[in-house]
C-alpha cells in the first residue's frame, strides 16, 4: 500500500450557554391511588398557570419523567419488622426551557414559590443549537489532523496523498451542559444572579493519509 501517516485530530469548542432548562419535580402522596393521581394533576395545572401568566406558551412545560410507586412504612413489632402499605407516591418532573434571561428566571421562580405546589427546582444551562456545535467540533478535529499530517509530511520530505481512512468512534457523548447547576426546594429560593461557566467539549478523530514523494 505504500507509506502512510496516521494522526489523531482533536476538536475543541468553548462557548457560553444561551439556554436555561428549569426542572420542577412534584411529589404527591395519598392513601388512595385515584386521588393521588388527581392531586398530582392539580399541582401541575398550578405550575402551568404560573408559566402562562409569565407569557410562556401552555405547551412549553414538557414532562421529563413520571412514576407512581407504592408508599410503605416499616415498624418493629414484637421484635419483627413489619411493612405495610400507606398509600401511593406520584413523582412527576416537568421541564421549561427558554433563552437565558436573569430577570425572567428570577420572576418565574418567585412566582412558583408563591404557589402551594413547592416543587424541587433544578437548573441546567446549555446551548440551543447542539447540532451546530457538533459540526464545529468535527471540523476543528479535521483541521487539526490535517495540520499535523502536513507538518509530519513536510518534515519527512514527502507530501500528503489520498485520504485512506477516517475513524470516529466517540466514547463520550457530548452533553453541551455548563458545569454550573442549581437545585433547591422552591420555598427556600432566594436566587442570586447566576453566571454559568463556559461549555467545554472535546472530541478525537483518527485520520490516515497516503504519502507521496515530491
Amino acid at each position: 500500500m505504500g507509506k502512510l501517516v496516521t494522526v489523531k485530530g482533536i476538536g475543541h469548542v468553548s462557548i457560553a450557554p444561551d439556554t436555561v432548562s428549569v426542572f420542577l419535580q412534584v411529589i404527591t402522596v395519598h392513601a388512595d391511588y385515584a386521588q393521588a393521581i388527581q392531586a398530582a394533576k392539580e399541582k401541575i395545572a398550578q405550575l402551568e398557570n404560573v408559566i402562562t401568566a409569565q407569557d410562556f406558551s401552555g405547551k412549553s412545560l414538557k414532562t421529563h419523567s413520571f412514576s407512581v410507586d407504592v408508599k410503605e412504612k416499616s415498624e418493629l413489632k414484637e421484635d419483627v419488622w413489619q411493612t405495610e402499605q400507606i398509600g401511593y407516591e406520584v413523582s412527576q418532573t416537568v421541564e421549561l426551557q427558554f433563552p437565558i434571561d436573569q430577570n425572567r428566571l428570577k420572576k418565574l421562580l418567585a412566582n412558583i414559590a408563591e404557589t402551594k405546589v413547592q416543587p424541587v427546582i433544578s437548573l441546567q444551562f446549555t446551548v440551543k443549537n447542539r447540532l451546530a456545535l457538533q459540526k464545529q467540533l468535527l471540523e476543528n478535529a479535521t483541521s487539526d489532523a490535517r495540520y499535523q499530517a502536513e507538518v509530519l509530511a513536510q518534515a519527512s520530505n514527502v507530501v500528503l496523498g489520498e485520504l485512506v481512512e477516517i475513524n470516529h468512534s466517540p466514547t463520550n457523548q457530548q452533553t453541551f451542559l455548563s458545569p454550573v447547576t442549581f437545585q433547591t426546594e422552591s420555598r427556600q429560593v432566594a436566587l442570586p444572579t447566576i453566571h454559568p461557566a463556559m461549555i467545554e467539549e472535546t472530541i478525537e478523530v483518527n485520520f490516515c493519509w497516503k504519502l507521496k514523494n515530491k
